[in-house]
């Protein structure tokens, strides 16, 4: 499995990043995350939460990107209903063709959040051209939501293949290790993934 994979190649880079990864989440967590998102999760989702359920505050796996939980991203998607009860959706102007062009969008669930409201999640619902389970960018500073991947199955992939590369760094801050791109890497992940 391709987080597995993504997992060895950090811990060959530089273990400490798996500091604070959670136990994995139980049959009653995950079942609660389906229920709140009314709806199955992707295969490859449900491996990483099976395999993790989220990491301790301040640790940062991927990018400067903390993994959420099950029940935080369970509290997300109920915060984004509130919202959508609330204020209704709002247009997003030029819009990734592949997701559909309204925010909040209750169907871009959050995996990964940079604590700030922006987040590296999933599409439950694409537009026609998109596909289902494919990996969007979304949240608060983000002009719009936008397509990284098809699937964690393939980020996770595409991100092994660039710490074999050699293409990445660790930096220490506060007494975490979090991963960056090296400086002059062209890759197409290092302009989405900072």
């Amino acid at each position: 499995m391709s987080w597995t994979a993504f997992l060895k190649g950090v811990s060959d880079l530089a273990p400490g990043l798996l500091d604070g990864l959670a136990p994995p989440a139980t049959a009653a967590d995950l079942r609660a995350l389906v229920a709140a998102l009314n709806g199955p999760l992707p295969e490859d989702v449900h491996q990483v939460l099976a395999t993790h359920n989220g990491q301790r505050a301040g640790h940062r796996i991927l990018f400067g990107l903390t993994l959420m939980s099950a029940q935080d991203i369970a509290r997300h998607a109920r915060s984004v209903a509130h919202a959508l009860e609330r204020e209704g959706p709002v247009p997003v102007e030029d819009p990734d063709s592949r997701t559909q062009a309204y925010e909040p969008n209750p169907h871009h669930v959050p995996l990964f959040t940079d604590n700030t409201g922006n987040f590296l999640g999933f599409d439950l619902a694409p537009s026609a051209s998109g596909v289902w389970g494919q990996v969007v960018i979304f949240g608060l500073d983000l002009p719009r939501p936008r397509v990284v991947a098809d699937s964690f199955h393939t980020l996770f992939e595409e991100l092994s293949a660039e710490l074999r590369q050699g293409n990445c760094l660790i930096r220490e801050a506060g007494g975490y290790s979090s991963m960056s791109w090296k400086p002059g890497v062209g890759s197409a992940l290092s302009e989405i993934l900072l």
